[in-house]
């Protein structure tokens, strides 16, 4: 059986003996005020996730249906305009600058119930991925603007407003005028709530740390026992060979029109 393979840590510390297997801890995550940071920008904030999301405003493709209310309001023809990274590439969207700092996630190693085993901040990262909906739920809820940036790394062409780093396409601007081609960094950091529940998580300990590789799996509930941990093994083992199978026919059929 696979869940034979996976070592329960119940204690939540390092244990030498386990160097290289499959650990498995169960129970609530623990933050102790941790700094988070993206060393591009040199934005440091006191919280365990931190995200970047580097925005254009473009034209976004409109359905037929909403030709009337762009044409109504004096929006170009192509769609209505908005901050996203969505359509880097619509022709009618001015091109994202090569060295652009790209949208990103940093995150911090965290542990469980207070333990000294860490979880890689990698791995906490994939906690807030669209298949663990309990902790996105809270993920999600629990996100909160950052309102004070540094300058000290800002990048070239940008302005500092405070809440985010803004580059006008227009040298006349001094206020964001929302035009086609202006480019907005912000941040949104975790606000730690305590009540997230339980999770069960198996990573590949090296030193102190689990790790997010292979055989790694997150359940955003607890795993009561070997029989359920066996069944979701099993379930995610068949949901990353159709994943594989269905990459494969997609690379397959795009061979044909080369």
């Amino acid at each position: 059986k696979q869940a034979a393979s996976v070592v329960e840590c119940k204690d939540f510390n390092v244990h030498p003996e386990n160097e290289g297997k499959l650990v498995m801890m169960r129970g609530k995550l623990t933050y102790k005020g941790e700094i988070t940071e993206d060393p591009e920008l040199g934005v440091r904030i006191k919280s365990p996730i931190l995200q970047r999301h580097t925005e254009m405003y473009q034209y976004i493709p409109s359905s037929s249906d909403e030709k009337t209310r762009i044409a109504s309001k004096g929006w170009d023809k192509n769609g209505h305009p908005s901050f996203t990274d969505r359509y880097k590439h619509y022709r009618s969207n001015p091109s994202f600058p090569s060295n652009l700092p790209k949208s990103k996630d940093f995150a911090c190693d965290l542990t469980m119930e207070n333990g000294n085993l860490k979880i890689d901040g990698d791995f906490v990262k994939a906690l807030s991925y669209g298949q663990y909906v309990t902790f996105k739920d809270h993920y999600e809820h629990n996100m909160t603007g950052v309102t004070k940036l540094p300058s000290k790394k800002l990048p070239e062409g940008f302005k500092n407003l405070g809440n985010q780093y803004y580059r006008f396409q227009s040298d006349k601007d001094t206020k964001p005028n929302n035009r086609i081609g202006d480019v907005r960094i912000r941040y949104r950091a975790f606000k730690w709530n305590a009540n997230l529940p339980e999770f069960t998580i198996i990573g590949r300990q090296k030193g102190d740390k689990l790790y997010r590789e292979d055989g790694a799996l997150f359940f955003d509930y607890r795993v009561e026992d070997d029989k359920q941990l066996e069944r979701e093994i099993r379930k995610n083992n068949r949901n990353a060979m159709f994943g594989a199978l269905f990459c494969g026919v997609l690379l397959a059929l795009g061979a044909l029109f080369i």
